[in-house]
C-alpha cells in the first residue's frame, strides 16, 4: 500500500517554533480490507537533514562531535553525547551540498571526497524527518578544538577516535545516539570497499 490508501480528512498546526507539531486526522485502508476509523496524530514537521561521518583512511582515525542534547537530559540519560556531523537543509541547499557546509562550519575539515551511507526516516511514528548520510574522507591530522554557531548556541568539542577504539565501543555499546550507532556500524562493515572505491591499499588496518 502507498499514500493512495490513505485519506487525510484534515490538518491542523498546534505548534510553530524550532519544530512545527500538526495534528493529522486521517483514515488508512486495513491489510484485512476496508478501512480504519478515523485516527487523530499528531505529527513533528521538521526538515530532512545530512549527517556526516568524518573519516580519515590514512591515519584510520573517525572525527566525533561531542554536544549537549537537552533531549537526554529530560529523559534523565547522559546528556552529552557523542555524534557525527549534522544539521537541517536550508531552502533550496541539496544534502550532499549540507554535507559539505556543515563538515567545514562543525570541525573546521574540509572534506576531500563525500561517500552516500543511504538515508533514512528517524521516527516514522511521531516526525517527518528524513536523514541522508555520508561518509567524508577528511585529514585528522589537526583535528580537534571548539566550533559551533554562536547565533545557534551551539558548543561542539570536536574528538578523534581512532577505528579500534570505535570498534570497541560499538562491542560494549549500552546507551547512545542512534544515527552515530548507525554511521560507526557502517563504517565498520563497508570499510575496505570504501578503501577500494578511495583508490587505497585496504590491506592494513581493521575492517
Amino acid at each position: 500500500m502507498d499514500s493512495r490508501d490513505v485519506e487525510l480528512l484534515g490538518r491542523e498546526v498546534r505548534h510553530e517554533g524550532f519544530l512545527r507539531l500538526v495534528v493529522l486526522k486521517l483514515r488508512h485502508r486495513l491489510f484485512a480490507g476496508g478501512w480504519s476509523r478515523v485516527l487523530e496524530r499528531e505529527v513533528v514537521e521538521r526538515p530532512q537533514s545530512s549527517v556526516v561521518l568524518p573519516y580519515d583512511p590514512v591515519r584510520d582515525e573517525v572525527v566525533v562531535l561531542e554536544q549537549f542534547r537537552p533531549g537526554t537530559f529530560a529523559s534523565g540519560r547522559p546528556c552529552w553525547q557523542w555524534e557525527p556531523v549534522g544539521g537541517l537543509l536550508a531552502p533550496g541547499e541539496s544534502p550532499l551540498e549540507l554535507a559539505r557546509r556543515e563538515t567545514r562550519e562543525e570541525t573546521g575539515l574540509e572534506p576531500i571526497a563525500l561517500e552516500p551511507m543511504g538515508e533514512f526516516l528517524v521516527t516514522p511514528g511521531i516526525t517527518t524527518e528524513i536523514v541522508h548520510c555520508y561518509c567524508a574522507r577528511v585529514d585528522t591530522s589537526r583535528a580537534g578544538g571548539l566550533f559551533g554557531c554562536p547565533e545557534e548556541d551551539e558548543d561542539i568539542r570536536v574528538r578523534v577516535l581512532s577505528l579500534a577504539e570505535v570498534e570497541a565501543i560499538l562491542a560494549d555499546w549500552r546507551f547512545g545516539y542512534g544515527i552515530t550507532w548507525i554511521c560507526w556500524s557502517w563504517l565498520v562493515t563497508h570499510r575496505r570497499r570504501l578503501l577500494r572505491h578511495w583508490g587505497l591499499d585496504c590491506g592494513q588496518g581493521s575492517g
